[in-house]
């Protein structure tokens, strides 16, 4: 007698980054999608413009962050149907923690940054666990994913107030053409030490005047 035996593929997207600015926000995603020693593509984009003024980039299991990514554009849609306006950035950050925590008890395996301009025109940043409970970063910077191991160290020295020190009495302010070259170098040191980081970075920087999106090829190995 044969016994037939199913094995599911779970296929995981790693590694966000979201800084954000007095007025502008920077987002970057790798492209690499892959299982165990396996890359199904090398071009999936993680990031989600929901609203002109918001932006989703997540991690987990690809087909959980298509399904929590396809739920998130219909309530974005009805709301600009029913109240003749785009939805803002926080009530983008309340949404996704109410869709998260609505399917606690068998969650989405997708973790999130939210990150956008508020009303007042300057940049908010949002972390998430799985079930929906966020903040509003202070600091304004974050990662998620398997190389945030790598990444937050270096956004801790360069961005980071209370608690951390990298030898500086005052933390400089960056550009944010400047904060899209130190978010390349993270990749790029990422991609040399995790293999499930690699190919391209999705680079998505959002201002008043609208969201410009850049691709950066890392390693292809």
């Amino acid at each position: 007698m044969l016994t037939q035996f199913t094995h599911t593929f779970i296929y995981f997207t790693r590694s966000s980054v979201a800084v954000a600015g007095d007025d502008w926000v920077v987002v970057a995603a790798d492209t690499r999608l892959a299982e165990g020693y396996s890359i199904l593509t090398r071009k999936v984009s993680r990031c989600l413009q929901l609203t002109p003024k918001c932006l989703i980039a997540s991690g987990g299991c690809w087909t959980d962050i298509c399904t929590l990514q396809k739920r998130l554009r219909i309530r974005a849609t009805m709301y600009q149907h029913r109240h003749g306006e785009d939805m803002s950035c926080v009530g983008a950050a309340q949404l996704l923690s109410n869709t998260l925590y609505y399917k606690r008890f068998f969650p989405y395996y997708a973790f999130n940054v939210v990150a956008g301009l508020d009303r007042e025109g300057k940049g908010a940043m949002f972390n998430y666990d799985a079930v929906g409970s966020y903040q509003r970063v202070v600091d304004g910077y974050g990662a998620n994913g398997n190389a945030a191991k790598l990444i937050m160290p270096v956004l801790d020295n360069l961005f980071g107030g209370a608690g951390v020190s990298s030898g500086l009495a005052e933390k400089p302010k960056y550009t944010k053409e400047e904060v899209v070259e130190i978010v390349k170098d993270c990749f790029i040191t990422a991609g040399e030490r995790d293999i499930m980081c690699g190919d391209a970075v999705d680079i998505y920087v959002m201002t008043k005047d609208g969201t410009t999106h850049e691709v950066f090829e890392l390693k292809a190995d």
